[in-house]
C-alpha cells in the first residue's frame, strides 16, 4: 500500500508535469502562426519581397564569380544564379503578378557584364528593377525602372549586397 505523503508528493510531481506542458502548448499555439506568416512570406511587402529576392540573385552571382576567378558572369546572369539554389520564382519581381504583368522585372548593370570584381570601385550597383521585363537583361543604369513599382519604392543592390530603396 502506498503511504499517503508518497500519494501527495505523485500527485504534485503530476501536477507540475500537467502545468508545465500546458504552459509549452499555450507558447506554441501562441507562437507557431507568427513564424509560420514569416516563413511563408505574407508579412513582407512586396518592396520587401523584391529586395529579398534581389539579394538571393546577388549572393548567387557573387558564388558564381567566386568559382570563375572573380568575374561576373558574361552572359546570362539569371541562368547563372539558377546553377546557385535560386528558385526559378525568386526570379520575378512579386509586383509584377499583382499588376498582372509576365516577366522578371530586374537587369544587371551592363556594365559590370564579364567584369572582375576586384577591378571594381566599392558599391557598385549591380542589380536593380527595370521596366525591361525579359530574362537575363543587362542595362546601363538609365535603365532603372522609371515608374517605382512598390509603392514609391525602387530597390537597387550594389556588389557589396547592400541593398538601396529609392
Amino acid at each position: 500500500m502506498i503511504r499517503p505523503s508518497t500519494k501527495r508528493r505523485i500527485s504534485e510531481v503530476l501536477t507540475r508535469v500537467l502545468f508545465g506542458t500546458l504552459f509549452l502548448l499555450a507558447c506554441a499555439v501562441i507562437l507557431f502562426p507568427v513564424f509560420a506568416q514569416t516563413k511563408n512570406g505574407h508579412s513582407l511587402t512586396p518592396s520587401r519581397r523584391c529586395g529579398t529576392n534581389m539579394k538571393m540573385m546577388g549572393v548567387s552571382l557573387l558564388m558564381y564569380a567566386g568559382d570563375w576567378d572573380d568575374r561576373l558572369p558574361g552572359g546570362g546572369w539569371m541562368d547563372a544564379a539558377v546553377h546557385y539554389k535560386i528558385v526559378e520564382s525568386r526570379l520575378r519581381c512579386p509586383s509584377l503578378a499583382r499588376q498582372r504583368l509576365s516577366g522578371y522585372g530586374y537587369a544587371a548593370n551592363v556594365a559590370l557584364r564579364g567584369k572582375s570584381l576586384e577591378a571594381l570601385p566599392s558599391k557598385v550597383p549591380m542589380l536593380f528593377e527595370s521596366s525591361d521585363l525579359g530574362r537575363n537583361r543587362w542595362s546601363p543604369l538609365s535603365g532603372l525602372l522609371a515608374e517605382p513599382r512598390h509603392d514609391g519604392e525602387r530597390n537597387v543592390l550594389d556588389t557589396e549586397l547592400g541593398l538601396k530603396r529609392l
